[in-house]
């Protein structure tokens, strides 16, 4: 196969099993690669009474069809599974992972089940496949853990979970060579309820494209508009837009605590950086990491006070390999039911406050599932669980991922995506490949040129571009969304600079270039619906309804309060999802009809549903 590596890897570490198989082509055309196989592999194998922490629920990992190509920014390996913190879909991705040198080793798919009777770590060199002994890193943090790996797999690149994950906390990371992370979902959790501590892989073969030359002038392409995007620069000084907030400002960011960028493999953006606090409490701290500028935001409601305490913080959480936004959530509603009187001070066990020192103690006590930390190790949910469903107004999440921010009553493509989106507050899938990505700031023109460049029917861009700031939001979401889920499942990253630099018949005429399959843009399009359609799929195998698209009540204005969009009135948030569903051929309680499964070639769904 060109493009593909061409077979997946099976590992049960309860048996010790290791087998290899040979990819099925046809499903690798069908859900395009990467995130689309992944979800399928999920919704195949993963049953609705499989609980997430159970040794028959499966890990899986999936590199793209253009993932270790001449690609730019193709490095994207994605995870999916069921996830502890949620019960739905577990889905991640990371640009570092050791999954991406799997497919040199010879593997599109990893997928892991059972449990070792003891700590073990995978170590992939080629097609020599062995589960070794992970005893004495077991209870080691990340970073330790990885180093010490380094010195017994020479290299290769390495991910590995650090206490949190193997002490079952639900939203563990996965640590990917010290360099990024799987974030979000829990996928941490699932490793260490595996007993495996971490994966090592080394490939050699390389990757084989169908049509070089071809292959060779669109990469270039692609890569020269992202090097010139009017962005760059400041990507690779802040890692994106940073803004200037109180106590972090972008002068004092590139002044006293970033050293230099470095990028992703293959990714000429190079929007990541080496920490390096010049002065200070923690002079002399140093680390790599993604996007600090972002996790500002992800840890904004355990309000961290400047750079030293959020520099402090994160590595905190790497090192424990712990994820920021429910961490941070858990503290903010731990601060709100105290000034509320919704828990005393002795059911906490101290007075809560905001900060960079209190959420590092949360940290301790949840890896360890000490006191309050007992709740906290599992998540949000627990907690709502635990002290009663009113107190649900203190928490911010959709589908029990935290979220940054509560609602604006404006509403757009990214804030209404980031709710329908199948993991929950994921709004980079739904990105808009112009500009900054969202419906809030394009033009009527531009949105309108976004659906004919989809090759939509005028009938359907006149159903889509009519409405309040001449478009519907809710059937918007549902065309962005297919796009960009045919766009991550190639193995892309959703960094803006590089999105606005290709689009539907850019991406058909690469894969076509590189497997030598014909992938019309219509055809892509509708994989990456069907994509997003399996994705739904599990959701609803796992007993998600409609109520799971809207948002925590401590996350969104009084659901009945009338919404703008673009400035204009556009009806409640109820409204919106039943045009979004209407769209995509689901019924009004979001369920997709036998109709669209049919038209999308997923019978055996259908049937299941």
């Amino acid at each position: 196969m060109y493009g593909f590596a061409g077979k997946t890897l099976n590992v049960n570490l309860t048996t010790g099993s290791v087998k290899s198989e040979l990819l099925d082509e046809h499903l690798a055309e069908k859900f395009i690669g990467g995130m689309g196989l992944a979800g399928w592999l999920a919704y195949k194998l993963i049953d609705r009474r499989t609980a997430p922490l159970s040794p028959e629920n499966t890990l899986i990992l999936s590199t793209g069809p253009l993932a270790g190509t001449l690609a730019p920014a193709c490095s994207r390996v994605h995870i999916t599974s069921r996830s502890p913190n949620s019960g739905f879909i577990c889905y991640t991705n990371a640009g570092h992972s050791a999954a991406l040198m799997m497919k040199y080793a010879g593997y599109d798919c990893l997928t892991i089940t059972g449990r070792a009777e003891n700590p073990v770590y995978l170590k992939i060199t080629d097609d020599d496949v062995e589960i070794r002994d992970a005893g004495h890193i077991w209870g080691r943090d990340t970073w330790e853990s990885t180093d010490l790996l380094r010195k017994e797999a020479e290299d290769h690149w390495i991910d590995c979970i650090g206490p949190s994950g193997e002490n079952l906390v639900n939203y563990s990371i996965i640590l990917c060579s010290k360099r990024s992370s799987y974030n979000k979902t829990g996928a941490g959790t699932v490793m260490g309820s595996k007993n495996l501590k971490a994966i090592a892989v080394k490939g050699t073969k390389g990757i084989k494209v169908a049509d070089p030359e071809r292959f060779q002038k669109l990469t270039d392409e692609f890569t020269r508009g992202i090097v010139s995007d009017s962005e760059v620069k400041a990507y690779r000084a802040y890692g994106g837009s940073m803004g200037n907030r109180p106590g972090f400002s972008s002068d004092e960011f590139v002044a006293r605590v970033v050293e230099r960028p470095y990028a992703c493999l293959g990714c000429p953006l190079a929007c990541k950086h080496l920490i390096n606090m010049k002065d200070g409490p923690y002079r002399g701290l140093t680390y790599r990491i993604s996007h600090m500028g972002a996790l500002i935001g992800h840890n904004g409601s355990g309000g961290p006070e400047n750079w030293d305490e959020l520099v402090k913080l994160v590595e905190k959480e790497n090192l424990n390999g712990i994820e920021a936004t429910v961490t941070a959530g858990i503290l903010g509603y731990l601060v709100k039911c105290y000034q509320n009187s919704v828990l005393s001070e002795s059911e906490i066990g101290y007075i809560p406050r905001k900060g960079g020192e209190a959420m590092r103690r949360l940290i301790e006590q949840t890896v360890r599932r000490e006191g309050i930390g007992a709740t906290a190790a599992g998540g949000m949910r627990a907690f709502v669980e635990k002290i009663g469903e009113d107190s649900e107004m203190y928490l911010n999440h959709e589908k029990w991922v935290g979220r940054q921010l509560a609602l604006a009553n404006e509403v757009s493509t990214y804030s209404i995506g980031s709710l329908t989106n199948p993991r929950g507050a994921k709004a980079e899938f739904v990105h808009i490949p112009i500009r900054g990505g969202d419906s809030k700031g394009l033009t009527p023109e531009e949105i309108r040129g976004f659906c004919v460049s989809l090759g939509l029917q005028m009938s359907d861009v006149s159903r889509v571009c009519s409405g309040p700031g001449t478009f519907n939001v809710g059937r918007l979401v549902k065309w962005v969304e297919d796009y960009s889920f045919a766009y991550a499942s190639m193995g892309f990253c959703s960094r803006e600079p590089i999105m606005r630099h290709i689009n539907l018949e850019k991406l058909s005429q690469l894969y076509t270039a590189a497997i030598g399959i014909e992938m019309s843009p219509a055809k892509l399009l509708e994989a990456g619906e069907r994509v997003f359609n399996v994705f739904k799929a599990f959701n609803l195998k796992m007993g998600a309804t409609r109520i799971d698209d809207m948002p925590s009540r401590g996350a969104v204005w009084p659901r009945e309060k009338p919404l703008t969009v673009a400035g204009e009135e556009d009806g409640s948030l109820a409204q919106i999802l039943n045009d979004y569903y209407d769209e995509r051929g689901w019924n009004p309680d979001g369920i997709p009809t036998k109709t669209k499964l049919d038209i999308l070639g997923l019978q055996e769904i259908s049937a299941d549903l």
